[in-house]
């Protein structure tokens, strides 16, 4: 996918547009080139993808010596979590390295930008194991007993991106950004574009359940994707595998600047496997995403 940059986008603003002027504002018929312009150069650098929101739920509210360590500390986790991805072949194809770089820091959490919900699901599940596993003193417990629990709430939302330069722009993010800030309960939240995919390709999220690694592999622009000989999310034979739970709960209606976003809710539960590095031994782990709080977003 071919990338905006600013010098392009600044030298047709300077073609066909003045960056300084005297003159009265111009009639609105004489943007019509400008635009024309501006949306061909956008045409093959827009596309459609899916932004999974983290937020660290009060990291404000945290003392400053466990502050100054939080950043580095979920880094730890979404870099394992990416690794994690990257070793499910038959889920994610990018290359090494790929998913680490696309990610936008906000300082308490960020936006990943992935290319389906589903792997929104994938990569929010592992994420969310490395959050399991240091609130139960498995990852630095040393610090962990200076710390309270960490709460990390999530939102997927599913639009148009663009890449300039090292950073991604686009009305997905936005959005994203603002259903996080509407949300005081920790969930795991899904616009209706993200939840409309899941209906398009799998009858619906709830259907991942039954599924196995076949099922996924007949998804459209999952059928090229090698069979892993080791998984850990869906096995080849057993539906689900990991998945335990998926509950999904449509959330009020709610408006946000000019925009009616339609807001779903997911509790899901996945048994998932941690090796214990000292004793290489595999043990399970319940990783739990959302909750069953249905009420609506703060407005």
């Amino acid at each position: 996918m071919l990338k905006a940059d600013y010098h392009d986008i600044f030298h047709i603003l300077s073609t066909h547009d003045e960056p300084f002027s005297d003159h009265a504002a111009p009639e609105p018929d004489s943007s019509r080139i400008l635009l024309s312009e501006l949306a061909n150069y956008f045409a093959d650098r827009e596309f459609t993808t899916t932004i999974l929101g983290v937020d660290i739920y009060q990291y404000s509210r945290m003392p400053n010596q466990v502050q100054r360590v939080i950043p580095t500390l979920f880094d730890y986790f979404r870099r394992g979590a990416a690794a994690f991805c990257e070793d499910e072949p038959a889920l994610f194809k990018e290359d090494k390295g790929q998913l680490t770089a696309q990610f936008i820091p906000t300082g308490d959490g960020g936006f990943q930008v992935l290319p389906t919900p589903l792997h929104a699901l994938a990569f929010a599940a592992f994420l969310q194991m490395f959050v399991t596993l240091y609130n139960g003193f498995r990852i630095f417990p040393k610090f962990r007993a200076v710390t309270d629990a960490i709460a990390i709430r999530y939102a997927v939302t599913t639009g148009h991106v663009f890449q300039q330069d090292a950073n991604f722009f686009g009305p997905a993010i936005i959005r994203n950004a603002r259903i996080l800030a509407r949300d005081s309960l920790n969930r795991f939240l899904l616009d209706h574009e993200s939840v409309n995919w899941f209906n398009r390709h799998t009858i619906n999220l709830d259907t991942l359940t039954a599924y196995t690694l076949s099922d996924i592999q007949r998804i459209d622009g999952f059928e090229s994707h090698p069979k892993p000989s080791n998984w850990r999310l869906f096995s080849p034979n057993e539906p689900g595998y990991a998945i335990r739970l998926l509950t999904l709960h449509k959330l009020d209606a709610v408006q946000s600047k000019e925009t009616i976003l339609q807001i779903y809710s997911l509790h899901a539960q996945l048994q998932m496997k941690w090796t214990n590095k000292k004793t290489n031994v595999a043990n399970p782990v319940m990783v739990t995403l959302g909750n069953l709080n249905t009420q609506g977003i703060v407005v």
